[in-house]
């Protein structure tokens, strides 16, 4: 009789080693987590760049989180003060990495000279100097009305390039 009981017992324990065997196994999710924490977090913050002879930018923000590889910021408001002109760029938010500025959440963009670009999402690549977005925009100056789907400028060749867009002539080129 003990031998029939291991026997039955014997069976059972090899059809479920067996069953086990050729089952997919619980592997713990070896996936990267983003467990990405601030080293920073500022809250009202305004930083002004500048040397003995002028001021290159005036940064303000809401609250700015500064993370090993990336800078958050929130409510952006920035003045650049470049040849004669004055840029004012205003967003929700802005993520700086690597030399790229991604600003997105009603992004405005405006010169003292009249031109505006109002956009949702923007990018600046501070390397190349190149200013982008792929997202629908509205550009206004003293003499043009635009809109389109997507755009790029090249600050150095002051080269706009756009894809399809609607626009206004309003005359009095300066």
């Amino acid at each position: 009789m003990v031998v029939k009981v291991l026997y039955y017992v014997l069976s059972i324990f090899v059809i479920v080693v067996f069953f086990l065997f050729f089952q997919e196994p619980y592997l713990l999710d070896l996936s990267k987590v983003n467990t990405e924490f601030a080293n920073v977090e500022m809250d009202g913050v305004r930083d002004v760049e500048m040397n003995e002879e002028r001021i290159f930018r005036v940064f303000r923000a809401k609250k700015v989180l500064r993370y090993p590889s990336k800078d958050v910021v929130e409510f952006v408001n920035m003045d650049i003060y470049e040849d004669g002109l004055v840029y004012n760029i205003k967003g929700n938010r802005a993520v700086y990495k690597d030399g790229v500025v991604r600003a997105d959440g009603n992004v405005f963009v405006h010169r003292n000279d009249g031109m505006y670009i109002k956009t949702e999402k923007l990018s600046f690549d501070t390397k190349k100097k190149l200013i982008s977005s792929d997202s629908p925009f509205v550009y206004g100056s003293d003499f043009l009305y635009a809109h389109g789907k997507r755009f790029s400028y090249d600050v150095d060749k002051k080269y706009l390039k756009i894809k399809d867009i609607e626009a206004v002539y309003k005359g009095n080129i300066k």
